[in-house]
């Protein structure tokens, strides 16, 4: 066994490294007098943590972003980081990667915040990057990306990364008008005149869309529609998202409306200052993608409100152009629905018109056809749009009609016919057949003239990158030919390279790969030709490849690795660092097989979980996967395919992630089911082995949502216990139930265990009287209800902002493609409705709420940032909703200790929260205290009964069912013993009435009033 404290060294190495060698981390660790054994196991246990990447020709490794970032949080929470850095510097290999490591970690030279603030501000008032100002940019951001928020600077990364997608935006924009543009003037008219035409319906957005051919001119298309309008003076902002780019995520909606804000800003200079500082701000919070924080609803409308200024009113047209939807689709069936909800949203904030336009190959949105206004599909070019593209060739025009008749309207087609009429014009009229071979020959081998070379091409073409060597080592063993000689393999690479309508150079300019629209073309047709032969040329080439050192050779010995597996071949071994270098397109052609364990590998979905119709136990990594990465939406649809649910084994793969999706996504009671069969079949304790990080989290939050003393009094006396716990938490601390039943329980044991959002519930209440009101809470309340309170240090007002901290609010947010609310939204929206006519802010009333609210955020949102969740959750729960009543007693719970009450000593066997004041919380006090004050408080109490019981059948249910007879009970024990409302407060919240009728029942049952 190696030591601990070696492998640390090993590590903290690492994090302040950027790419090095296994021999240069042991040697700056001091680690090279070690015996064999233990140097092998040091360097295995640490590449576990690495990517390996190829880095100036040499195999290297580099720490996996998340990895780095916990071991430097770990340095810093032990103020060990700045004695690591300093050794760092005197350590072999510390070089430019590593010194900017370092400055970034203490804000100074180019990473000093007053450095980075001036380079942004001088970049984006420059209308273009030049290549000297992109390289800092990527610099920069590559350093700050891998270093987190420990690094000072961190908060500049989304301004850098702006930077860095305006240039590309602008790029794109210089040359798509240029690019393979195919005429389509009336197909330009639909655009201008949907473009110009009210949206009759805000809800739902629909769009045109705009579908073809690859090379058709979809996105020239749009341009050029563009172009018009503007040249017409019409007031037009267009914002434009590009799918193929990895930055725009549906996971992320601030972050598209972030995208958007910026966009907007830069066409609305003068009416965007405000919309700027406020994008600017949000940028510098942390998101996590998926996360389902309630905070990030209200980040949405205050950018809408702000979007509203910039774009002048209902005076402007905002068109949104959603371009290769193809690509966003590939992320995932149920993402176009998830972008369309977040348009949705931005109309409802926005009365400016909104239109749509999309732009995608095949049926990017088969799954959402509502959404579709208008359907332009662009099935292939018409006569005179192809004559138009001849007449700027050298074709003879006596050839044209030919050439159109065998191109059938397909843009590749007609380049690729058109060439080869070029060179040989008899060749249109040969009666070649129509194998996939006859075609391969007759079009694509006649410029190479060796009969040898022309051969070997037959497999060679669809190497994914050719190059001269490859020719001459590779090409004969694929065709079993005789070697060319190197002038021979020469010449064929070079007469290869003249064809620039098939062909692109590599970026290192020493290689070829065939164009991506004609790869989806001809591959098809290559693996059907070559069937039997085409999976050993690709195990062959995959071996080729692998001995290879240049930059492209390990991506390309992937690729034909799993195109091997077409045949009976060996799955090939896959690192991450490659598997993230193949794209969209390149994944596309790989067989179902590989794709499956590619994207299993990126830790995306399997292509076989989207196409399958019904669930498999092999769905279990998808659904796990899936739930990692906060893709609720692809997670859903994985779940709904599932049949027999309540049958899975619960100590199995799928019964495990089915049990972790029904917790996280409040299905609160089947989950539980499923934990108690366990028990029953193998006790308490699991295989911690066994379980994905957040099947561990989960099992933890079931554990102590239902067991709060037990699970802290285990914590407290088994430090393994507690060692496993601390480390799940911290490595999915983003997770916000980590901070409900669990958080509590651990906030109960010791100052070493993790606490969150909790720590600043605990210090508001270290002086109740004059209670610290944590700032995040208050905030989400002021935004919400700007003059519900005006005092924060007022310990009602305290105690609303700690219950807006709430985390129960997460298994309740709606479902991404679950296409109905569940029964309980409708009921919230008819409670909120009810109390924004309630004028008593501390007993609930909105009265203060924006009448838009209800309309543009989630009920749950609302109820939740107004610090009104638990008391809510209890008057639904009356009602039979077994999910709603488990999550409502944790949320009643978390709201008790945010208004002040302490739990006893955990090791005792009371474990029950300690009063705040006359035996009830500051809540409860405060809102007797408002009824008690006002003029009126038997009016002022019926008026709260009424707001609070506007959920369907409450009123007949206090009037009527067994809630009467505890009213009853407590109006008798008042006039045999006496005693004030508070007693009566008292004798309510122990025979658990809900929360907010509490307040308004004391006061009556006090007055000994009829209800």
């Amino acid at each position: 066994m190696t030591d601990d404290g070696d492998f640390s060294k090993m590590m903290q190495f690492a994090a302040l490294s950027g790419a090095f060698s296994p021999a240069t981390a042991l040697h700056a660790a001091d680690l090279l007098n070690l015996r064999p054994t233990e140097v092998s196991e040091i360097a295995s246990r640490l590449s576990e943590l690495c990517d390996v990447i190829h880095f100036d020709g040499k195999e290297q490794w580099l720490l996996k972003r998340n990895e780095r970032q916990w071991i430097l949080n770990s340095l810093s929470k032990r103020h060990g980081l700045i004695n690591a850095m300093y050794m760092r510097r005197s350590q072999i290999g510390f070089n430019q990667e590593a010194k900017y490591l370092g400055s970034a970690l203490s804000g100074v030279q180019d990473f000093a915040i007053d450095a980075l603030e001036t380079l942004a501000a001088r970049l984006e008032r420059s209308t273009r990057l030049s290549e000297a100002d992109v390289e800092p940019i990527e610099r920069i951001a590559t350093t700050l990306e891998r270093l987190g928020e420990l690094a000072p600077g961190h908060k500049m990364l989304p301004r850098f990364y702006g930077l860095l997608n305006r240039e590309a935006d602008d790029t794109r924009r210089d040359t798509i008008l240029t690019d393979r543009f195919q005429g389509r003037a009336v197909q330009i008219d639909d655009i201008v005149d949907w473009i110009k035409t009210t949206n009759p319906s805000r809800f739902p957005t629909q769009c045109l869309l705009i579908r073809g051919l690859p090379g058709i001119g979809k996105s020239a298309l749009l341009e050029a529609a563009y172009q018009r309008l503007r040249s017409q003076g019409l007031n037009i902002v267009m914002v434009r998202f590009d799918f193929d780019r990895p930055v725009l995520d549906v996971l992320d909606p601030v972050g598209l409306t972030l995208e958007l804000a910026r966009q907007v800003a830069i066409q609305t200079p003068e009416r965007a200052g405000d919309l700027k500082a406020k994008r600017l701000a949000i940028a510098s919070e942390q998101r996590i993608k998926g996360s389902r924080d309630t905070r990030f609803d209200l980040q949405e409308t205050q950018l809408s409100d702000l979007l509203q200024d910039a774009l002048g009113g209902a005076s402007a047209t905002l068109l949104i152009v959603l371009d290769t939807l193809e690509a966003l689709r590939g992320r995932g069936l149920s993402h176009p629905y998830q972008l369309f909800e977040w348009i949705d949203r931005l109309a409802r904030g926005v009365s400016t018109n909104i239109r749509v336009i999309a732009a995608g190959r095949g049926e990017p949105l088969q799954e959402i056809p509502d959404r579709i206004g208008k359907d332009a599909d662009l099935s292939g070019l018409l006569d005179n749009e192809m004559d138009e593209i001849l007449s700027k060739s050298d074709v003879n025009p006596n050839l044209w009609s030919e050439i159109r008749n065998q191109a059938d309207g397909n843009p590749m087609m007609l380049r690729i016919i058109a060439e080869m009429a070029k060179d040989d014009p008899s060749s249109l009229y040969e009666k070649g057949g129509q194998s996939a071979r006859a075609f391969l020959n007759r079009w694509l081998f006649a410029r190479l003239h060796d009969p040898n070379i022309r051969r070997m091409a037959e497999h060679g073409l669809f190497l994914r990158e050719i190059s001269v060597d490859a020719i001459a080592t590779l090409w004969p063993k694929l065709a079993n030919a005789p070697a060319p000689t190197s002038s021979e393999a020469q010449q064929a690479y070079q007469e290869l390279a003249e064809m620039t309508w098939l062909f692109n150079r590599t970026p290192s300019d020493h290689g070829l790969r065939m164009r991506a629209e004609f790869r989806r073309l001809l591959l098809p047709k290559y693996y059907t030709a070559f069937a039997r032969s085409a999976p050993k040329s690709d195990r062959m080439s995959a071996t080729w490849f692998g001995r290879r050192r240049t930059a492209e050779s390990d991506v390309d010995a992937l690729y034909h690795g799993l195109q091997a597996l077409r045949g009976r071949g060996k799955p090939p071994a896959i690192k991450a660092e490659t598997a993230y270098r193949l794209d969209e397109e390149t994944i596309s052609e790989l067989p179902v097989i590989g794709q499956d364990m590619l994207r299993l590998t990126r830790h995306e979905r399997s292509e076989s979980s989207r196409s399958a119709a019904f669930g498999t136990e092999r769905f279990a990594v998808d659904l796990s996967l899936m739930m990692e990465r906060g893709d609720w939406g692809e997670a859903f649809d994985i779940y709904s395919k599932i049949g027999d649910r309540d049958r899975l084994d619960p100590t199995g793969d799928l019964g495990r992630a089915v049990r972790t999706f029904e917790w996280k996504t409040g299905r609160w009671a089947t989950a539980l089911r499923s934990l108690r069969r366990q028990d029953r079949m193998i006790g308490t304790d699991i295989e911690w082995g066994h379980y994905r990080p957040i099947e561990a989290l989960v099992y933890l939050e079931m554990r102590a949502e239902f067991g709060v003393s037990s699970f802290a009094v285990r914590v407290i006396n088994e430090p393994e216990f507690r060692s496993r716990v601390t480390e799940t938490v911290y490595r999915l601390r983003g997770a916000e139930m980590t901070f409900g039943g669990l958080g509590l329980a651990l906030n109960f044991t010791s100052a070493d265990t993790p606490r969150g959002q909790l720590l600043d519930i605990n210090l508001c209440w270290e002086e109740p009287k004059s209670p610290k009101v944590p700032q995040i809470g208050w905030q989400r309340i002021q935004q919400l209800l700007p003059r519900a309170f005006e005092d924060p240090y007022n310990p009602a007002a305290s105690a609303r902002a700690c219950a807006a901290l709430t985390p129960y609010s997460e298994p309740l947010r709606d479902m991404p493609g679950e296409r109905s609310d569940r029964p309980a939204m409708s009921e919230l929206r008819a409670l909120i409705k009810a109390l924004q006519q309630l004028p008593l802010p501390i007993n609930g009333g909105l009265e203060s709420l924006d009448p838009r609210s209800l309309e543009r955020l989630n009920p749950v949102s609302i109820l939740s940032e107004a610090g009104l969740l638990a008391e809510a959750l209890g008057m639904i729960a009356f009602f039979g909703n077994r999910d709603i009543k488990l999550i409502a007693r944790g949320a009643e719970y978390w709201r008790k200790f945010a208004a002040g009450r302490y739990p006893t000593d955990p090791e005792k066997s009371n474990f029950r929260l300690r009063g705040w004041r006359y035996g009830v919380d500051a809540t409860l006090w405060h809102r007797i205290r408002e009824l008690e004050d006002h003029a009126d408080p038997i009016s002022a109490s019926k008026a709260c009964l009424v707001a609070w019981l506007s959920v369907d059948h409450a009123h007949d249910f206090l009037l009527f069912g067994h809630l009467a007879e505890k009213t009853e009970r407590v109006r008798a024990n008042l006039q045999q013993k006496g005693g004030d409302a508070f007693a009566a407060a008292r004798l309510l919240s122990q025979m658990n009435v809900p929360t907010a009728l509490i307040p308004p029942l004391a006061i009556l049952l006090f007055a000994n009033v009829d209800l």
